[in-house]
């Protein structure tokens, strides 16, 4: 699997949108996420008093250091026998719930970059160039009006980034792809 440029941590995803065991796997094979995000979910299923197996004691009991040893060996068994517990989801909707939250956090991190339009542009590469994002894209971009006038194109890119976000958060916001 690809890894991705941009990383987010599990403590700013967590105030977004409940994850699954399969998006947190998905997320550490791609980078986006490290081993330890793993551990941090676990820690906070222990914390909110839900029911809990063998298996999410071990991982949530592992040190940060531990997590990450061999590119996060220990925790794969674990998180695998956590997935096992769950119904399974489809592939589409994990990867769009993480171009969304990849692009929420870019957005609302903006000031970050010298051109977050820019970065819109390597996330679609990352996410094998959805279609879903197209309207947002630099390079795809087709208004022929707007071609002469570059603040009037890149306020229209923004808008049609906010329009994209604000329709995921509807579909993405407090779930977890149940």
């Amino acid at each position: 699997m690809d890894e991705f440029l941009i990383k987010l941590s599990y403590r700013y995803v967590s105030k977004k949108c409940k994850l699954t065991w399969q998006e947190i796997i998905f997320a550490i094979q791609c980078n986006i996420f490290t081993p330890y995000s793993a551990v941090e979910h676990g820690v906070s299923l222990l914390l909110a008093d839900e029911e809990y197996s063998g298996s999410l004691c071990e991982l949530a009991s592992l040190s940060e250091e531990e997590s990450l040893l061999n590119n996060g060996s220990m925790v794969y068994p674990l998180v695998d026998d956590l997935i096992a517990s769950e119904e399974k989801q489809r592939l589409d909707f994990i990867r769009s719930k993480w171009l969304y939250l990849t692009l929420l956090w870019v957005y609302e991190n903006k000031d970050r970059y010298n051109d977050p339009l820019e970065i819109v542009d390597e996330v679609y590469a990352d996410f094998d160039y959805p279609r879903s994002i197209e309207a947002f894209v630099t390079y795809m971009y087709s208004d022929e009006s707007d071609i002469e006038n570059k603040e009037r194109t890149t306020n229209h890119l923004y808008e049609k980034w906010s329009m994209y976000l604000q329709n995921q958060s509807k579909i993405f916001d407090g779930t977890s792809g149940d």
